[in-house]
C-alpha cells in the first residue's frame, strides 16, 4: 500500500537521524476507542502514548512528533488544549479527531492552531494519509544531519567520526543555520585550549574533507567568518 510505504520512509528518516520511532501523542477520553486506534497506528510502526484528558496531557508535557486530539474531553476540552499549546509556542502538529462536525467547530480548531481536522468515525487510510502529509512536511524542515557522541550522522545513516573540537564546531553551525559567526566567536564557543582564530580555518577544512557535502553548506564570508546554509 502506497500510504504504508510513505509512512515507512518517514519512520526510517527518524530512526536514522532523529534517534527513534515516530511518536504520536493521543489525547482521547474513550479508552476503548483509544486502544483500538493505538493498535492500528502501531501496526504502521508508530509509537503511541495515550492520555485520557487534556489536563494530564498538559501537566506532563510529553514530547512527540504529532498530536491526535479529541475535542470533547473531561476537565479541559480540546479547544482549551489548543489555546495552551499556542500560548506555549508548541509547534508540534495537531490533528483534531472528533465527532463534532459543525463548521464552526472545524473553523475554531483550525484558527486555534490545529493543522488538520478528521471526523469520527475514522477512516484509517485517510487518517494515515493526513498524518503522513504532516510528518513529511516536518521532515523537510528537520536538520540534514546531527552531531552525536563525536559522530556526524547524516539522513542516509552515514556516520563520520569527528574530533571533540570538530564536533562542537559543527554542532554550533548546525544549530544556527544562516547565522554568520566570526572566527573569534567560533573559537570561543568550541575550543578548550589556546588557539588562534586561524585554527578555525583548519577545523573547517578538516570537516569538509571528512564530509565533502559540507563544502556546499559551510561557506566562508569574506571579512566576516563562516555560515552554515542548509
Amino acid at each position: 500500500m502506497q500510504v504504508y510505504k510513505l509512512i515507512c520512509h518517514t519512520n526510517v528518516y527518524y530512526n536514522r537521524v532523529m534517534g527513534g520511532k515516530l511518536k504520536i501523542i493521543l489525547v482521547e477520553d474513550d479508552v476503548s476507542f483509544a486502544e483500538l486506534l493505538a493498535n492500528r497506528l502501531e501496526e504502521f510502526g508508530f509509537q503511541v502514548e495515550h492520555y485520557e484528558d487534556g489536563a494530564s496531557f498538559l501537566d506532563l508535557k510529553p514530547s512527540g512528533h504529532l498530536i491526535l486530539l479529541d475535542l470533547m474531553l473531561p476537565n479541559l476540552d480540546g479547544f482549551r488544549v489548543l489555546e495552551v499549546l499556542r500560548h506555549r509556542k508548541d509547534r508540534t502538529p495537531v490533528i483534531v479527531v472528533s465527532a463534532r462536525s459543525a463548521e464552526e467547530d472545524v473553523v475554531k480548531a483550525l484558527e486555534l492552531g490545529a493543522a488538520d481536522y478528521v471526523f469520527k468515525p475514522i477512516r484509517m487510510k485517510e487518517l494515515i494519509a493526513r498524518i503522513n502529509r504532516l510528518l513529511m512536511e516536518e521532515a523537510k524542515d528537520a536538520p540534514e544531519a546531527k552531531v552525536e557522541n563525536h559522530f556526524l550522522i547524516t539522513t542516509e545513516g552515514q556516520r563520520v567520526e569527528l574530533t571533540a573540537t570538530e564536533a562542537r564546531l559543527l554542532q554550533l553551525l548546525l544549530e544556527n543555520p544562516g547565522q554568520v559567526f566570526s572566527r573569534e566567536e567560533l573559537l570561543e564557543g568550541i575550543s578548550e585550549k589556546a588557539e588562534t582564530p586561524k585554527a578555525v580555518d583548519v577545523h573547517i577544512h578538516n570537516l569538509k574533507k571528512k564530509a565533502p557535502w559540507l563544502k556546499e553548506k559551510i561557506r566562508a564570508i569574506r571579512a566576516l567568518g563562516y555560515v552554515y546554509q542548509p
